[in-house]
């Protein structure tokens, strides 16, 4: 959703407009991210219970399953029905449910295929839907002809080279972290990954060496270019390295901590803020999508409030 809101920030859609689309946006995000998870946990109920994990659809008869992934089905494709079309947007989202179904169900089953799974799990999780939504606002953004379209000024293939190659190394490093903290519940239930294939040793080296350099590099990258349009993404970062300072001291992480700590709290908890507070001053409607995001998603400000014990 940070994503969205970035274009709506680079490319000054109107709020009348950017509220619309982002509420098609939360309808289309539940309806994917809930069709994924339920077919993924459709498929791995007989390996689930063989390694004693618990899965929300084994439960469920046959029937209930097949309602409820219709049901998210429908909430994924029902908003393409009002967002504008490309053939890219379409292409990006065609191929995002199928790999769904070939990241699951067997006989393709990619997750149980040690490089391909990799693969597979950081394109669909985090490389194409980043990509769709930027692609898909900056659709909406050309559509109005109000706009003031700042294609000049605005690089669009810069953002997008950068922000897929942060989205797609971040996807890489986080499902081998994934699969390294599943290691044992892999070996017992037989699903071969990069991990049990490889071994920790060498998929540490993989994360150390290879997901988490390329990772920063794109990241860098993508902050350079948010550079020539506002500070705020990089001083926000630097208000977020001091938040951590104070709340864990200089203790040395392990590389496990370190991505969760210095880079995926960032993502999650600050990042999306930042973005909405970019887009107040153009309009300070804006202050209402904050709101909103603050309430449904994830954030320092709601983290914080939870922790704090009112006496």
């Amino acid at each position: 959703i940070s994503v969205t809101y970035l274009v709506m920030f680079l490319g000054r859609i109107h709020f009348e407009i950017a509220l619309k689309y982002f509420c098609f946006s939360l309808i289309t995000i539940i309806g994917i991210a809930g069709f994924a998870y339920l077919l993924n946990d459709w498929a791995d109920i007989k390996k689930d219970a063989a390694a004693g994990k618990q899965n929300a659809m084994a439960s469920l008869p046959v029937s209930g399953r097949a309602s409820l992934l219709a049901v998210f089905f429908v909430l994924a494709i029902l908003p393409w029905f009002y967002f504008p079309y490309t053939i890219e947007n379409i292409c990006l989202l065609v191929i995002e449910l199928l790999l769904f179904l070939l990241y699951s169900a067997p006989p393709f089953r990619l997750k149980e295929r040690p490089i391909a799974g990799v693969l597979a799990d950081a394109l669909y999780a985090h490389a194409l839907p980043a990509l769709l939504a930027a692609l898909t606002f900056i659709a909406i953004q050309r559509m109005d002809a109000v706009l003031i379209i700042r294609v000049g000024h605005f690089s669009y293939t810069l953002f997008l080279i950068s922000l897929t190659g942060w989205q797609f190394f971040l996807g890489i490093r986080n499902i081998l972290l994934h699969q390294l903290e599943d290691m044992d519940n892999d070996i017992i239930s037989g699903t071969q990954t990069f991990a049990t294939r490889y071994g920790k040793a060498v998929t540490d080296k993989w994360l150390l060496y290879f997901a988490l350099p390329a990772e920063l590099v794109f990241l860098t990258a993508f902050f350079v270019f948010l550079s020539h349009y506002t500070f705020i993404f990089a001083f926000t970062y630097v208000l977020f390295a001091g938040y951590l300072y104070l709340v864990k001291g200089n203790r040395v992480l392990s590389l496990r901590s370190f991505c969760y700590n210095f880079l995926d709290d960032f993502y999650m908890d600050w990042f999306p803020l930042a973005a909405l507070v970019a887009l107040v001053p153009a309009d300070w409607r804006f202050v209402f999508l904050f709101l909103v995001h603050v309430c449904l998603f994830r954030n320092i400000l709601r983290t914080s409030l939870a922790k704090y014990k009112w006496r």
